[in-house]
């Protein structure tokens, strides 16, 4: 009697098999319904757009990366008005002959517009009229990323198929918990998708007009801030596409086929641009401070860590480099570009993160994250190390010192700040010099940290970090006219 193999699909002693494979496509094709309705919320959304006239649409058709539509913006550039429906329809035919993905995942949009009754008026409704070239862009960006996902999911699922059948063919376990894996994500992921293009939709007023909603405009503030932060180092990108959502907490997410899409997730905890108003028109004093934006360059300075070369060693202190705190790097990277781009603010940013934070935390060590008692030293410290960089960059060039990181007061003074909030947990910093403690401690919980030593063992890294950032930052933003649907310029301010 040949040896039982005790496969899941041999089982009879079972009373039901778990491993079926009928079972699992079964839960795999679950997820169709979940893509369906996910397309269908972002058609809606197009749906109820209005204020764009076909010209328009096709240069931000272009200006996505639709190479292919480049003879149709040239057809309407040269034509002294805008198209004929008959030439509009032939041209659309035409540009849905071509092989580019883009241009086939975009074409379906021109059409919807011809199939309506009247081309769309160039001019919105005062109450949509924010900043809607802009607005339309970003709803483009989140249709092509839906579709994308769509046909990702396609591949996967003949994956999936594949793999049980050979598994079947050689009488081993199929990787399950890897399928389940695959599908728990890319349901995670379009769960974001529908939660960044429903707090783009449009909703109606007590008027019956539909109307930006408060989500939505916030949302532009959010999505160009996100692209002033990444435009120091944006040139070192293949087409990067930036889209933000409100969420339960501050995050990038990583898509799992394209390192082209930045998708940050911002807490929904924030002072928000309307109350602000609100509270501005109410009380007569100023703005309060939203603090929780200031992570937006955090999170861009993850991504470009990932993206690029910029972290590699290239100086003779290389070994140093490597072997200091090396579990650190990503997040003192993304400090220091969060340092780049936002100056103290990044630093103040995090102390208020931190400052709310259970004070039992400030002397965890999670390995990923440097030590939150020692943590808003250590970005202080960013911020002289980018001074010294600067000038010693511009000094080596013959050129003069731009000046952008003249924060040596500032920095002294945030490390007071922060030694403040440490005295109102109990804790005793000492040696104090320049607002910045040589240790911290603890005598309620034995704890102490040599902040001196820490700074110390850091520096070279910061230094190189900010070498390699500095040299090759562009500080020039992109042109901010009201024709350019990439404007970063955020409308009223």
């Amino acid at each position: 009697m040949p040896e039982e193999r005790g496969l899941p699909s041999e089982q009879t002693n079972a009373g039901y098999n778990f491993f079926d494979p009928d079972l699992w496509l079964a839960r795999v094709d679950g997820m169709v319904w979940l893509l369906r309705m996910t397309y269908d919320v972002i058609a809606n959304t197009l749906d109820h757009l209005d204020g764009m006239t076909i010209r328009r649409c096709t240069q931000l058709l272009h200006g996505i990366g639709a190479g292919d539509f480049e003879h149709f913006v040239d057809a309407f550039e040269r034509e002294p008005k805008e198209l004929t429906y008959t030439e509009l329809i032939a041209q659309i035919k035409k540009a849905e002959e071509v092989t580019d993905s883009a241009a086939s995942l975009l074409a379906s949009y021109l059409v919807s517009l011809l199939n309506r009754p009247e081309l769309p008026s160039s001019a919105p409704e005062p109450q949509w009229a924010v900043d809607f070239p802009f607005e339309l862009k970003q709803l483009l960006n989140l249709r092509t990323l839906c579709l994308m996902y769509i046909y990702f999911f396609t591949d996967m699922r003949e994956l999936i198929v594949d793999s049980f059948a050979d598994h079947k063919t050689a009488q081993t376990h199929p990787p399950l918990h890897i399928i389940r894996a695959c599908t728990d994500h890319l349901a995670h992921d379009f769960e974001i998708l529908q939660r960044a293009i429903l707090q783009r939709q449009p909703i109606m007023n007590t008027k019956g007009e539909w109307a930006a909603g408060v989500l939505a405009k916030e949302l532009i503030i959010t999505d160009k801030l996100a692209m002033q932060a990444l435009a120091p180092l944006g040139h070192l990108l293949s087409n990067p596409t930036i889209l933000t959502f409100f969420s339960r907490e501050t995050h990038i997410r990583h898509l799992p086929f394209s390192n082209r899409y930045i998708v940050v997730g911002l807490s929904h905890a924030r002072v928000s641009t309307t109350y602000n108003e609100q509270h501005r028109t109410a009380n007569k004093q100023q703005n309060l401070p939203a603090f929780e934006l200031l992570a937006i360059p955090h999170e861009i300075g993850h991504y470009l860590y990932q993206q690029t070369q910029l972290s590699e060693d290239t100086g003779a202190d290389g070994q140093t480099v490597q072997n200091n705190y090396p579990q650190w790097h990503e997040e003192l990277f993304a400090d220091l570009y969060g340092c780049l781009v936002a100056g103290p603010l990044a630093v103040l940013g995090m102390q208020a993160l931190l400052a709310t934070s259970d004070a039992d935390e400030l002397w965890l060590d999670d390995d990923a994250h440097p030590t939150p008692v020692v943590r808003p030293f250590i970005l202080a410290e960013m911020l002289r190390v980018l001074g010294a960089k600067e000038a010693e960059l511009a000094a080596a060039a013959n050129l003069p010192n731009p000046e952008r990181y003249r924060f040596a007061k500032a920095a002294d003074s945030l490390d007071a700040n922060w030694t403040a909030i440490l005295r109102q947990w109990q804790l005793e910093p000492q040696n104090v010099r320049n607002g910045r403690p040589a240790q911290v401690k603890s005598s309620a919980l034995g704890q102490e940290m040599n902040v001196a030593e820490k700074v110390k063992a850091l520096t070279p890294v910061l230094e190189q970090f900010a070498t390699r950032l500095l040299q090759n930052a562009n500080f020039d933003l992109w042109p901010t006219d009201d024709n350019n649907a990439l404007s970063a310029a955020i409308p009223w301010v």
